[in-house]
């Protein structure tokens, strides 16, 4: 498929806005179309993601960050409501929010079971143990540049990488019905071509 078509394919919110109400949806930001908080808000330091995208989890939410009195305010004490009035809201959880550091917050609301997370930047993604325990960092020696992992699991034919110089030249060749003794194959393409076809293989 294209990625026009996977893009399509992706937009059910967006079909759902235009299909059911007539309405041609805009531009939303990391924001959820029909529910809030569900976005990336700003901390003292950075932003964080906070999807309390439930009643029981908003009202969760207004006890971490202490500000209980939120959950019973008219304009936030219903689902529809803290969307029509979701400006306000945001301005109101970014007041509070901005008295601490994003991993301040992070540790109050994985504790309370509000879902929320750290938006990260690369170099942290490639240092975090998440990443790392399910090999999506390929280390291949000193010097050499790391590779991205494969983050399709399949059982009985697990991802493997080639890394080897030429680990695919004969098997290419033969594929090719050349006879590998008449074909010379300068060294750097060998290189070249053993990562490409090991990546491939993924």
């Amino acid at each position: 498929t294209s990625l026009f078509e996977a893009w399509i394919g992706l937009s059910v919110w967006q079909a759902a806005e235009y299909w059911g109400w007539g309405n041609v949806p805009g531009r939303l930001g990391s924001r959820h179309p029909f529910t809030t908080p569900y976005e990336a808000l700003a901390a003292r330091d950075e932003h964080l993601i906070i999807a309390a995208g439930t009643d029981r989890m908003w009202q969760g939410l207004c006890e971490a960050l202490g500000r209980p009195q939120l959950a019973a305010d008219e304009r936030f004490g219903t689902a529809s409501a803290r969307v029509r009035n979701r400006a306000a809201l945001r301005a109101a959880l970014e007041d509070e929010l901005r008295r601490h550091d994003a991993s301040y917050w992070l540790e109050r609301l994985e504790a309370a079971g509000i879902p929320a997370a750290p938006i990260l930047t690369y170099d942290r993604v490639f240092a975090d143990p998440q990443s790392l325990a399910r090999g999506m960092v390929i280390e291949r020696g000193d010097g050499v540049t790391p590779l991205v992992g494969n983050p399709v699991r399949m059982s009985a034919t697990p991802w493997q990488l080639y890394l080897g110089f030429g680990a695919f030249t004969a098997v290419a060749v033969a594929a090719c019905g050349w006879i590998p003794a008449l074909v010379q194959v300068p060294r750097d393409f060998q290189d070249r071509l053993g990562l490409a076809m090991g990546i491939a293989s993924s």
